[in-house]
């Protein structure tokens, strides 16, 4: 493949060479984006929902006018919650509705790394960086989940691209268009105030620290921070709800302190598995090896970086590479909450990796760089056949249909989690016939702080809840109760002892796969 070799075809005249070259890189381009694209929607619709997944689609039903402070209090930004809330009118509910716009979005992904790296490496590496991209196997994996991680790497790659042309063509067109990218990644997700400032503070780094330069820079962050504003005030409710939403990775933060970066750096190979977490155990041996040939090629791309069309194209992508993550990892450290999760906070960084690893590709003689598509392809081949093999996601699903296949529709359902789960998949009515523990202490159960809860407060709680079961069910004929919760504590054994003074336990049973129970009682 003479796009991704480098290899130039002898025995042709110039004139042919001009005529056919275009026509040739067309094809390679449309190839690329075609395996992109087909890796990404096979088996889009396969697995169900899972926990994430679930709070997008709960969240999109929100009506318009709750949704900004239902999306504050759940620690993220509107922006991606509005699209799929136009999708799901338009579209439906669907697995398949919920997650093609994340398959578009990965494959248009795709198409603009060929852009980028065109316009920042050269033009005979572009086929590679794009290759490398669609067969990635975290950036099919988040080209296949209805979440914004596949979103914020297509605006990285905008950005980025966007920066470039800052620094070429000042003018009020190219400044307007970053900072719309930049506003663009802030409203997606909370993680984009790191990379936007990787991007800047890398641009500004790689360009030269001018006089000229930083008040440009200034300008483009005065104007993303006016944008930034309507949303910056709910910033600090979010902050204080992060510890509690991420107590679940506390343990694993903490025994893994202070390697998140390089784990992340790992993750983002082709040799792991995804979906990572914050446990160096999930990080198979291939992707150190891949790490350790990214790392090989990123130094080869500085050494060589004068052959590049843009010399100071490997510095940029590696300063906004390592700054987000660093930043990030600072925060939680210093903020001491467990935020920053390997494999999900990092993803949005994967294409300025594969950037820079395809920058290194210029110091290896043309005749031998197929060798960098071909081995990244190969330690790609066993996470792909993984993710397309198994079923990893479908837990929930399991979980509501077997709750369907046993419950009526009238009977009340009590979770202490798996609130977003029963949501989109059994979807009793909220507040009628479904009902949450700790109902006043916390929204959102599956992140509660039972910290928060003294056992006078969680009784009362419980008794408020179990009673206003009973009224359901005697207003709506249900005859029986159910209860679902995800691991035992005192608190939740609180509701089910006064389950028990008020209703008939008839039977409990294990759900293995999501480490659940599910108690079902009668009405006496």
């Amino acid at each position: 493949m003479p796009g991704l070799t480098g290899i130039d075809r002898s025995g042709e005249s110039g004139v042919r060479q001009e005529r056919q070259k275009p026509i040739a890189r067309q094809l390679l381009f449309a190839g690329i984006v075609l395996l992109a694209a087909v890796l990404r929607i096979v088996l889009l619709a396969r697995d169900g929902l899972w926990a994430d997944e679930c709070q997008t689609v709960f969240l999109a039903r929100v009506p318009l006018g709750d949704l900004v402070a239902m999306v504050r209090d759940e620690t993220q930004t509107p922006g991606y919650i509005l699209l799929i809330k136009v999708v799901a009118k338009f579209f439906g509910e669907s697995v398949l509705a919920m997650r093609l716009p994340s398959a578009l979005f990965g494959t248009a992904a795709v198409g603009v790394c060929w852009v980028a790296a065109g316009r920042l490496l050269s033009q005979r590496l572009a086929p590679c960086a794009a290759f490398l991209l669609a067969v990635s196997p975290m950036a099919v994996h988040y080209s296949q989940e209805a979440r914004a991680y596949g979103l914020l790497q297509l605006l990285v790659l905008c950005a980025v691209l966007l920066a470039v042309r800052v620094d070429d063509h000042w003018n009020w067109q190219s400044v307007g268009s970053l900072v719309a990218v930049f506003l663009a990644i802030l409203y997606t997700h909370n993680i984009g105030v790191f990379f936007v400032f990787g991007i800047a503070a890398g641009s500004l780094i790689a360009g030269g620290l001018t006089a000229v330069r930083f008040r440009r820079w200034t300008v483009i962050g005065l104007a993303t921070g006016v944008g930034y504003l309507p949303w910056l005030r709910h910033i600090y409710v979010q902050l204080s709800n992060i510890s509690t939403m991420y107590g679940w990775a506390e343990n694993n933060w903490a025994s893994e302190f202070p390697w998140q970066v390089p784990r992340s750096l790992a993750a983002l190979t082709h040799g792991s598995l995804t979906p990572i977490r914050n446990r160096a155990s999930d990080l198979p041996a291939p992707a150190w090896i891949a790490l350790f040939l990214c790392a090989l090629l990123a130094i080869a791309a500085v050494a060589a970086r004068r052959k590049l069309v843009r010399p100071q194209a490997p510095i940029l992508l590696l300063m906004a590479l390592i700054l987000p993550l660093t930043a990030q990892f600072l925060y939680c450290w210093i903020a001491d909450t467990p935020s920053y999760t390997v494999g999900r906070n990092d993803a949005p960084a994967l294409p300025l990796m594969i950037l820079l690893a395809t920058a290194g590709v210029v110091a290896i003689s043309p005749r031998l760089r197929w060798l960098v598509p071909v081995a990244f392809a190969g330690l790609a081949f066993q996470p792909l056949l993984i993710h397309y093999a198994f079923d990893f996601r479908s837990q929930e699903k399991n979980l509501a249909d077997y709750l369907n296949s046993i419950r009526n529709p009238d009977e009340v359902v009590i979770t202490t989690s798996y609130h977003y789960s029963i949501s989109a998949f059994v979807e009793p009515r909220f507040g009628v016939v479904h009902l949450l523990y700790p109902s006043e202490m916390e929204s959102h159960p599956s992140w509660a702080d039972w910290s928060r809860l003294d056992q006078r407060a969680a009784t009362e709680d419980a008794e408020v809840v179990i009673r206003r079961a009973l009224e359901i069910s005697r207003a709506y004929g249900g005859g029986r109760v159910w209860i679902l919760r995800r691991l035992p504590n005192e608190y939740s054994a609180v509701l089910l002892d006064i389950a028990n003074q008020h209703l008939d336990f008839a039977a409990v049973t294990e759900i293995p796969d999501v480490e659940g129970e599910l108690y079902e009682f009668r009405v006496k």
